[in-house]
């Protein structure tokens, strides 16, 4: 009995050593250079590794030399089973803001190997709060959006590309 308490023991420190010791900001540019082949390139002002979690202070996303939007931190936790990616308070380029909401709040996307071709996301717009998923197998994200009635007056554009659900909600299925 006290050998496989020790054993799980050991196995639990070196789980949580594996966590702390992941070289994160290395995967962070590892992902920059792929975006990069997708014509996407991320400028950011100051990157720390803290422990269980990345921050990224201040970036700005170019997408094909066009500034695309201003992120304030993002907040990487990876958990090998449950990862999270947290992004706060995103501005738009003035260019999208006749089609999207110029500010989020917040987005969060997140990633179990319980489901493993879903990607979950999350977001709290400044008059809406958004939900759905990216399915990598079909290459396709579904979104739901709940609007306020501000949003339905100030984004007609954007929701008349939407289809309407029987509980007031819009959705979109855009594939990549």
């Amino acid at each position: 009995m006290k050998s496989l308490l020790k054993s799980f023991l050991i196995f639990i420190f070196f789980i949580f050593a594996l966590l702390i010791f992941l070289p994160k900001e290395n995967l962070y540019y590892f992902a920059l250079k792929k975006a990069y082949e997708e014509k996407i390139f991320v400028n950011s002002k100051s990157i720390k590794d803290d422990g269980l979690s990345l921050n990224i202070q201040k970036s700005i996303i170019y997408y094909d030399d066009i500034q695309a939007l201003k992120v304030e931190n993002i907040n990487l936790n990876l958990y090998l089973i449950h990862n999270t990616i947290n992004i706060y308070d995103i501005a738009l380029d003035d260019m999208l803001r006749q089609f999207l909401p110029s500010k989020i709040k917040s987005l969060k996307i997140s990633h179990s190997i319980l489901n493993p071709l879903i990607v979950d996301i999350k977001a709290n717009l400044v008059q809406a709060k958004a939900y759905g998923s990216f399915d990598i197998l079909r290459n396709t994200i579904l979104l739901n959006i709940k609007p306020s009635k501000q949003f339905l007056v100030l984004y007609k554009k954007l929701l008349k590309n939407m289809k309407k659900l029987e509980n007031g909600e819009y959705q979109i299925e855009y594939k990549l």
